[in-house]
């Protein structure tokens, strides 16, 4: 009762299991898809939070510049601007941690000769005049036209400073005033308010376009605006060295990433973290941001104070928002959509551009996340086959039991029946009841027969378990086949005979001799004719024949035993040479199911085969293969 229980919980079971694995892989699938968007976000936030703080340190080495070399405001009007930027520069270049970065100031003014434009080159001592930079131009014409505000005020950038672009050279702008005292949100101590004099900025150079001139009613007391100052940078020293510098402190010195600063218009490389890299290689980029351009914010902590006193620690106006950070999708973005909608097409802006060399963030976690699905699948996949492997090779257990048990019940009836025979016959012959010579020798006659099928079953049990334990030995030979094929036919010459059978013999001349082990041959060759008496009994005819052809591994004898019995049914035809294998046509026929698998085995391990072809109701035949010797 319990053993039927369990059997018929075994398909529910493995149905069960099968279910649960399903559940696991969905549940695994979506697992998997949370944690890989997790890892996307942290990704971007990384790689936006690199951006972000290299652009700000690369903006704040730069906005050292202007509250270093801006004057103090001054009410007097006849300030001499140049000798102050003579003495800062000096000790510029001896305090600062940075001196190279500097190339040269030079300021614009209104003089009596008109507005001039002078430079002070990097170790020279005094300015020399040259000719207004078309660059610049905007700022000559507010110092020749005396332009201002709307309310008269001097047009004093909100920020303090402005930005641009000089020969390629990144430039910082800053007015020159005199005349009153500094404001309020500028002056060293003074209060912090919410927004410049300005409620909403402009951008600097929307801010310089909004200017007008000056109103015609009387003087007003405004700061006088008596020039600017531009202090150029030197690329040359943010290339060979604060932009390596950077790129070491934020991305490493490892082979990861490819980091390059892009001048936008015109398209040109101002550094690449490979010497070998080119524009055409940041035609596809992963991220990037904008790092300089004519609306650079002043959005980080404020500039260093200065030594001994010059150009006083100044309060700036609140920040306003920086470039935002960019992160393409799995195919890159290229260049132009880094820059956005800062400024238009044709403005000059630097971008920092970022790519990995093993491919971009998302195409880097799409692949993670295929490679982890894959690995789940092949695992549930392996859990899933397991358990449909176990419910097989349980299934194939118990039938494989049930064939056991009826090969010992068929083996029981086997040796009990001749052992009945032989005991029966026996005890009449010693108890003198048969004393007529021709009844004693039938007597005989069935005694031999019953002890040679006692024999002949034992003979198949043994050589099934030599074989399955792998102790059975073979010992080929040369040997003739039609020897052997008569020798084994002649021994069941008498049952053929009693019964009526029809027996054929068809043996080529000058067969070739065959390596093969000769008791295994027989054995082989009994075992077809047993199964024919057995089991082909109806039509009583039975053919042996042997004949030289070419098989697949070369020349070979084959032997075919055919009958004319009833066939063998399709679906038990794949199985007849399985152990203990008995088709459901002859379940109610003695026998153990050995002889078939006998067959198989000894002809496979004497390098042969054996094939079968059945019609039913019309036959079968058997046909051993034989390599030649």
């Amino acid at each position: 009762m319990f053993g039927r229980v369990r059997i018929n919980w075994l398909v529910p079971g493995c149905v069960a299991v099968l279910l649960l694995t399903v559940l696991a892989g969905v549940l695994q699938y979506r697992w998997i898809n949370f944690a890989s968007d997790a890892h996307r976000r942290q990704g971007r936030e990384a790689m936006e939070g690199t951006l972000r703080n290299f652009s700000g340190d690369f903006r704040d080495t730069l906005l050292q510049l202007p509250p270093f070399f801006r004057p103090p405001p001054d009410e007097r009007k006849d300030v001499a601007f140049e000798p102050y930027m003579i003495e800062i520069t000096r000790r510029w270049h001896s305090t600062s941690d940075r001196p190279q970065l500097l190339a040269s100031i030079s300021i614009g003014t209104q003089s009596d000769k008109g507005v001039v434009f002078r430079r002070l080159q990097t170790g020279d001592n005094q300015f020399k005049t040259e000719d207004w930079p078309n660059e610049f131009v905007v700022y000559r014409r507010v110092l020749e036209e005396r332009l201002r505000l709307p309310g008269g005020q001097p047009p004093l950038f909100p920020n303090g400073f402005a930005f641009e672009f000089f020969q390629g050279r990144p430039v910082l702008i800053f007015p020159l005033v005199t005349g009153a005292p500094t404001p309020d949100w500028q002056r060293p101590g003074g209060a912090i308010t919410e927004s410049p004099p300005s409620e909403q900025p402009l951008e600097p150079r929307d801010w310089l376009q909004s200017l007008r001139p000056a109103p015609p009613q009387g003087p007003v007391h405004v700061p006088e605006l008596r020039g600017w100052c531009f202090l150029e940078v030197d690329n040359d020293y943010l290339r060979q060295y604060l932009i390596p510098e950077l790129v070491a402190r934020h991305y490493g010195t490892g082979a990861r990433y490819q980091v390059a600063v892009v001048a936008s218009y015109p398209l040109s490389m101002i550094y690449g973290s490979d010497p070998t890299l080119t524009i055409a290689s940041f035609s596809q980029v992963d991220a990037g941001i904008v790092l300089l351009d004519a609306n650079m914010p002043q959005d980080r902590q404020g500039p260093p104070r200065p030594p001994d006193g010059f150009a006083p620690n100044e309060r700036r106006p609140p920040p306003r928002p920086g470039p935002q950070p960019f992160v393409s999708g799995p195919q890159g973005v290229p260049l132009t959509e880094i820059r956005g909608k800062r400024g238009g097409a044709d403005d000059q802006a630097w971008l920092l551009v970022v790519k990995n060399k093993a491919g971009s963030l998302e195409a880097l976690v799409e692949n993670a996340r295929l490679h982890i699905l894959g690995f789940s699948l092949i695992m549930l996949v392996l859990l899933a086959g397991s358990s449909v492997m176990l419910m097989l090779a349980t299934l194939r257990a118990r039938r494989l039991a049930q064939q056991q048990m009826e090969f010992v019940a068929g083996v029981s009836h086997e040796l009990r029946t001749p052992l009945t025979v032989i005991q029966s016959t026996s005890y009449n012959l010693s108890q003198g009841t048969i004393q007529d010579p021709s009844r004693v020798q039938q007597y005989g006659d069935v005694i031999q027969r019953e002890a040679r099928r006692l024999i002949n079953q034992i003979e198949r049990m043994l050589s099934f378990a030599g074989i399955q334990s792998g102790r059975r030995v073979y010992d080929p030979q040369p040997t003739n086949v039609t020897e052997i094929a008569e020798r084994s036919l002649a021994e069941y010459a008498v049952p053929f005979a009693e019964d009526g059978w029809q027996i054929e013999q068809h043996f080529a001349e000058d067969l070739p001799l065959v390596l093969t082990d000769g008791p295994a041959l027989e054995s082989a060759l009994k075992n077809l004719f047993e199964n024919a008496l057995k089991y082909a009994a109806r039509g009583k005819w039975l053919s042996v024949s042997a004949c030289a052809a070419q098989g697949t591994k070369g020349r070979e004898v084959q032997i075919t035993v055919a009958d004319r019995g009833p066939g063998i049914a399709p679906k038990d035809l794949p199985h007849i040479f399985e152990p203990f294998y008995r088709g459901q046509s002859v379940a109610t026929t003695s026998g153990a199911g050995l002889g078939l698998c006998l067959v198989e085995r000894n002809l496979r391990a004497l390098g042969g085969s054996v094939t079968v072809q059945s019609t039913p109701s019309h036959g079968t035949s058997f046909t051993l293969h034989l390599p030649v010797s």
